[in-house]
């Protein structure tokens, strides 16, 4: 992943990392630190590095010391609103960004998705910066006004073998998910 990637998730560019597919990489900025991050099925190893200087701290970060997965709603750098991911924590510098996008089924699923791998869970962050637990796990109609459904694709994705969404889908006798 490139250095910049928090910083064009902040400019409100699509990127993502996949939950299916751990270990994950990535690399940021946070007030002047470089944050080098590798997230695994046990939470993050955070390399964090001063600008200024050549001092690194490196610190593990257990699952179940983040807060949990939260949702932010952000404008892209063409003005559209789309929804931020991360793992939240109280320090600052440990909160990691994990997708931007504007499709409200890939928001969704990957939300749930992180959520199960660490088992932590869903929060959405307002404008003012309160955080708030979301019950039953339901969709990002506070984003948007409008059901993640709404705008249906041709075609179907499936993103993840191994981790049930607690559907089952069968298309002419054949099991397709599930």
């Amino acid at each position: 992943m490139a250095t910049q990637w928090a910083n064009q998730a902040k400019a409100g560019l699509e990127l993502r990392l996949d939950p299916c597919h751990l270990p994950q990489y990535v690399s940021f900025d946070v007030q002047g630190k470089t944050v080098v991050c590798s997230l695994n099925e046990r939470g993050a190893a955070l390399k964090i590095e001063n600008g200024s200087s050549t001092s690194r701290v490196s610190r593990l970060v257990l699952a179940h010391q983040f807060r949990g997965v939260a949702a932010r709603a952000v404008r892209t750098s063409s003005g559209q609103k789309a929804v931020s991911l991360e793992l939240l924590h109280r320090n600052h510098e440990a909160c990691i960004p994990l997708l931007v996008s504007r499709d409200l089924d890939d928001v969704l699923l990957d939300w749930r998705l992180w959520a199960d791998i660490y088992d932590l869970p869903m929060l959405l962050v307002n404008d003012d910066g309160t955080v708030i637990p979301v019950k039953d796990r339901s969709p990002l109609e506070h984003f948007f006004g409008k059901k993640p459904h709404e705008n249906k694709r041709k075609n179907f994705l499936l993103r993840c073998r191994g981790y049930s969404l607690g559907i089952r889908l069968v298309i002419n006798n054949q099991v397709m998910l599930g």
